[in-house]
């Protein structure tokens, strides 16, 4: 019986003993405090296996945020592709509504898909219809400043259009006999050539749509492109005759001989940037350069000429073209 209660009483001991080392050793925070300067081997295992806890638990928080964030930006991908969709779809008859699903759906994800759908709206096949030309619209053009449109038609009027509202500007240019071709704007939009089937240039004020000065005529055949020079002085124009012309805008007289070596009808026609050239496309199949350059200043155009002169006429010379006039030195010196 004693020897029992002994051996109860020494077990307690042991496990009392144990634990106050234990708890010693939460109390250090896992320092080693045993003589020696030694950690329990229980100790040591409790808190190894706390700390792999501890790393098991955050990786395990990590992975389970990446996989939200992951989750979440494809169901906005998602999200943002039904709404490119239904854009697309609603465009058809509802462009107002086509538009807000658009942005809505770039907002949500800007993905690609809402990006091309933005781009379909904005290239939609038509913004507006101008109307008002009688048969067949030949040729269209913006004005410098993108304000105006022009046009020209079969009907052989040229009309210009307000181009934020499609309304027709003021009555129709009428002079042309038959259709008209082309239409160009000088540079700063204050006038607007126009050629035609019969075999006319005609040029325009865009203010008072009055034509300018009598009709520029010297094809023998429909005129098919006109352009002005990038200084707005001069007219190029392009015909069915095979030759291409230049013209003087503010006289509307022809300036030299026609320039010519395409073979066929003449159909478009375009000045250089500087105004130096002018390129002409024919239905021979081959595109002309000529050399077109004049110098800006009269005086720069005399000595130009002078150049080729040589010299100017002597006095002998010059009565014998002008008897009655007194002799003047047309050249300068030099």
């Amino acid at each position: 019986m004693t020897a029992g209660v002994r051996s109860r009483t020494g077990d307690q001991r042991s496990v009392v003993t144990a634990g106050d080392r234990f708890l010693e050793g939460r109390a250090c925070g896992g320092a080693r405090v045993t003589g020696g300067d030694r950690t329990d081997p229980p100790v040591q295992a409790l808190t190894s296996a706390l700390a792999g806890l501890l790393v098991i638990a955050v990786i395990t928080a990590i992975t389970a945020v990446r996989f939200g964030q992951q989750a979440e930006t494809g169901r906005t991908r998602a999200l943002s592709g039904q709404l490119a969709t239904d854009s697309r779809a609603a465009l058809v008859d509802d462009l107002t509504t086509a538009t807000r699903l658009a942005a809505a759906a770039w907002a949500i994800a800007p993905t690609d898909e809402a990006r091309v759908t933005m781009a379909t709206i904005l290239s939609r096949p038509a913004r507006a219809v101008l109307a008002g030309d009688a048969g067949r619209v030949f040729s269209v053009t913006y004005g410098p400043d993108g304000t105006r449109i022009a046009s020209g038609a079969d009907d052989g009027t040229v009309r210009i259009w307000n181009a934020a509202t499609g309304r027709q500007a003021g009555a129709p240019l009428a002079g042309h006999t038959n259709e008209v071709f082309s239409v160009a704007y000088n540079r700063d939009g204050t006038r607007l050539a126009s050629a035609g089937a019969d075999g006319t240039v005609r040029i325009w004020d865009t203010a008072t749509h009055e034509r300018k000065g009598a009709a520029l005529r010297g094809h023998g055949d429909w005129v098919r492109s006109v352009a002005f020079s990038p200084d707005g002085t001069r007219l190029a124009s392009a015909g069915a005759d095979g030759t291409v012309r230049l013209w003087d805008a503010g006289t509307g007289e022809q300036i030299g001989a026609p320039l010519t070596g395409h073979t066929g009808m003449v159909g478009s026609v375009a000045f250089g940037p500087g105004g130096t050239r002018v390129a002409a496309g024919g239905a021979d199949g081959t595109v002309r350069i000529w050399d077109v350059a004049l110098p800006n200043h009269p005086a720069d155009l005399l000595r130009a000429v002078c150049a080729i002169a040589v010299r100017p006429f002597t006095p002998e010379e010059w009565r014998r073209y002008l008897p009655d006039d007194r002799y003047e030195r047309s050249c300068p010196a030099g």
